[in-house]
């Protein structure tokens, strides 16, 4: 399992996030901005 260090809090408290809760919304973010970059080259 692989997981991720984020640490976003006001007092720097440390959060580890897996893949099951929220890996999935960077990747589905990293798929879309391919596919926005990959539309952009097509339309010229």
């Amino acid at each position: 399992m692989t997981r991720v260090y984020i640490d976003r809090s006001r007092g720097m408290r440390r959060h580890w996030c897996g893949m099951e809760s929220c890996g999935n919304k960077i990747k589905a973010a990293a798929y879309r901005a391919r596919k926005k970059t990959a539309s952009a080259v097509t339309a010229r």
